[in-house]
């Protein structure tokens, strides 16, 4: 969940896992309203240090507290991945070592209503956000697991909604039948490669009845494997054709009336009159 976080939120390099932050980390007894000792942990560079150094710490801060292991104090710690543990590395013990005190040289930046909600506005949407947008869509919870956890994969969804289409039926195009190419070409579905504009655009395709499902899973296949623009695609191959049902009812009736004779020899039980 750590990793699908950073991801939503945009963090530079992050699908990398190439990542730099500090960890701050304080325990206080179920009730208190006290805030208990907080320590920091120095220059984490990756999600599974980050976890192992939080369990750790955690732990630690609590064994203090419950039977007393050692006195905590607020510093600053660092992680040794090859033991597991944090060593401490400096105290600070004072609001003046944070220099959490005003510097005369630094002029105060004032943020105001205003500043917060443009902010706001293009911030990312936390993944639980998405999960409950989701979930409200009739999206089911193991494609949301699906979606929330690849971010990629959710803004192509997201992006394909802003566009036109139905939540649930995209989720399905993309974890159905994108899955299912990507998988026959050995792929994975991070793998994925096509733009919401062309998945949209066959999506409505299949909706207004231009095309059907199976013609439009064909043109996804060649959007995805050769990079084909989906509407030109489609008319190149000639299968953008509606069936025109005025015409083929006419012709249907025209039949009908010319062979007056087999249709009521047909209703009246003689099979072989439908081969006339």
């Amino acid at each position: 969940k750590l990793k699908s976080m950073f991801r939503s939120g945009g963090i530079s390099e992050c699908e990398e896992g190439a990542m730099r932050c500090d960890v701050n980390i304080s325990v206080r007894p179920e009730g208190s309203t006290e805030f208990g000792v907080r320590t920091e942990i120095k220059n984490m560079a990756s999600f599974e240090a980050i976890e192992k150094a939080i369990r750790y710490e955690v732990q630690r801060h609590i064994d203090a507290i419950e039977f007393e292991t050692e006195e905590l104090v607020q510093e600053t710690r660092r992680f040794d991945d090859a033991s597991g543990k944090t060593f401490a590395m400096r105290n600070k013990e004072t609001e003046a070592d944070y220099r959490y005190f005003p510097d005369a040289n630094l002029m105060p930046i004032i943020i105001d209503d205003e500043w917060l909600e443009k902010i706001k506005a293009v911030m990312p949407a936390a993944i639980d956000e998405k999960a409950d947008a989701y979930r409200e869509a009739g999206i089911s919870e193991k494609e949301i697991d699906m979606l929330i956890h690849n971010h990629n994969v959710s803004k192509l969804l997201d992006d394909v909604v802003a566009l036109g289409c139905d939540a649930k039926n995209a989720a399905a195009w993309i974890l159905t039948d994108c899955v299912g190419i990507l998988r026959k070409n050995g792929k994975l579905l991070g793998d994925l490669e096509i733009t919401a504009d062309d998945l949209s655009a066959i999506i409505k395709m299949v909706d207004n009845g231009d095309i059907n499902r199976v013609i439009g899973r064909k043109i996804l296949t060649a959007v995805i494997e050769t990079g084909a623009d989906p509407v030109a695609y489609c008319k190149e191959n000639a299968l953008d054709a509606k069936v025109d049902t005025a015409t083929v009812e006419k012709v249907i009736d025209t039949v009908l009336v010319e062979n007056a004779q087999a249709v009521t020899d047909f209703k009246n039980g003689k099979v072989k009159a439908k081969q006339a």
